[in-house]
């Protein structure tokens, strides 16, 4: 009954999904669906192989076709609670250019994926040199779980062995608050014109 009872607390800590680390850091995280049935839990209780397993890794340049996909999910399904639909039809219509920027600037940056066994990608986030974080963008599925914080880890890792002393991000109003847990703080806040409409985001650094 312990045992029960503290698994069923990890699960709403996590929104219904569960993470277990690994000591491969590469593969830091299993992740199941939301266990909604007595049978889905008793098969887990009894020790089944979890189904999906979570890898962040470097970004490869095979994975600019599902960036599009990805950016506009996030729009959609996570930023829409923000912003208005005029908003978001706007900003999603940057997403061939978010991927053009991926492709033609590859070199240029540093990047990271979470993704799933079957390569769906479920995350991405990157690092110019100057310490800019350029683009961040997460499924809900991953969205409030030790994965994007992981993802975030692997990019201030790389900061610091990069000797950058500074990060900055324009963060919208989705990210805000992720970026404040990471002791950044609002220089500003700033409004952006995507053709015809007006959205704001907020420009966020820290020192490390």
């Amino acid at each position: 009954f312990n045992q029960l009872s503290g698994f069923m607390e990890c699960l709403q800590e996590n929104g219904g999904r569960l993470f277990r680390r690994r000591k491969d850091r590469h593969v830091l995280w299993y992740g199941t669906p939301r266990l909604q049935t007595a049978r889905s839990l008793a098969t887990f209780m009894e020790g089944a192989t979890l189904p999906e397993i979570i890898t962040i890794r470097r970004a490869r340049l095979s994975d600019a076709d599902q960036l599009p996909g990805l950016f506009d999910d996030a729009l959609r399904l996570i930023a829409s609670r923000f912003y208005t639909p005029a908003q978001i039809d706007a900003w999603a219509r940057r997403a061939p250019k978010f991927q053009h920027i991926f492709e033609t600037e590859f070199e240029a940056r540093s990047a990271w994926v979470a993704v799933t066994e079957t390569g769906r990608l479920l995350a991405y986030i990157d690092l110019v040199d100057d310490g800019h974080i350029d683009f961040f963008y997460a499924s809900p599925d991953v969205t409030r779980t030790q994965v994007t914080h992981d993802l975030f880890d692997e990019l201030l890792c790389e900061a610091h062995h990069k000797g950058i002393t500074e990060l900055s991000t324009e963060a919208s109003e989705a990210a805000k608050r992720f970026f404040a847990k990471y002791g950044f703080e609002v220089t500003h806040k700033q409004d952006v014109w995507l053709e015809d409409v007006c959205l704001h985001n907020y420009r966020m650094t820290r020192s490390i």
